[in-house]
């Protein structure tokens, strides 16, 4: 087999869009095989983490990154979806509506993180 190089650009829109694509992919699928439900949160999670990361981020990188002493990393899931509820921070990306949710989707947002997709990527054996 030869393959070809090709390049590939990703930015945190593209990804969110991509991971978006895969979700509707598994949501077609899962009747078929019930394991497509671990993709469903890992892909729900990673379109969520995206757009909230891309909208936040405006025109400023700088502002979803954290340095730390080995060196720099993306704030985290639940850092990027408290920002998207925060005037303050919606001012950076310059819009002038936050994001609201009820205690219902912030319990399903919890749930949907927490007791599927970290631990579908955090696997440890059981039943």
């Amino acid at each position: 087999m030869n393959i070809k190089p090709k390049w590939l650009r990703i930015d945190e829109l593209t990804n969110a869009l991509n991971y978006l694509q895969m979700l509707n992919q598994f949501v077609l699928k899962v009747n078929e095989d019930p394991f497509y439900w671990k993709w469903i949160m890992i892909t729900l999670h990673g379109a969520m983490y995206g757009f909230a990361v891309s909208t936040i981020r405006g025109t400023n990188a700088d502002i979803v990154v954290l340095q730390t002493r080995k060196g720099e990393r993306l704030i985290s899931f639940n850092e990027a979806l408290k920002r998207c509820q925060d005037k303050s921070w919606m001012q950076y990306a310059l819009l002038k509506e936050v994001l609201k949710l009820n205690d219902s989707q912030k319990d399903s947002i919890r749930k949907m993180k927490d007791l599927f997709r970290d631990e579908f990527i955090h696997f440890k054996p059981k039943g």
